[in-house]
């Protein structure tokens, strides 16, 4: 059984099953649905996580985006070079921290003056 989670973010993100007409209501409509491996497309009439026929291999309701007869999946390869971080000592840390504070506390006061 597929389920949702559409507070990703927080701390205690609560998790619908896609059964449960309450997933609609924070998830709205599902187009597309994706994994490592293929990405596929919603043509169902119906876009509600609990309205949705959800066997991606049923190419009445989902079009894979990858498939040996349309577009074969394959290694793309990438133009970006490797990142290099550098690390900086403390105090430059907390210098940045104290300018970015005094910025913001000058737009906020700025803000405040114009109103």
């Amino acid at each position: 059984l597929f389920t949702l989670s559409p507070q990703p973010s927080t701390l205690s993100p609560k998790v619908y099953p896609v059964t449960d007409s309450a997933c609609s209501a924070c998830m709205g409509e599902i187009a597309v649905v994706f994994n490592g491996e293929n990405i596929w497309g919603n043509v169902q009439a119906r876009a509600r996580p609990h309205e949705i026929h959800w066997a991606l291999n049923d190419v009445n309701a989902w079009r894979p985006f990858f498939s040996p007869t349309s577009f074969p999946a394959r290694a793309l390869p990438t133009v970006q070079t490797a990142v290099t971080y550098e690390s900086f000592e403390p105090a430059f840390y907390e210098r940045l921290a104290a300018a970015v504070e005094r910025e913001a506390m000058d737009a906020i006061v700025k803000t405040r003056r114009r109103q």
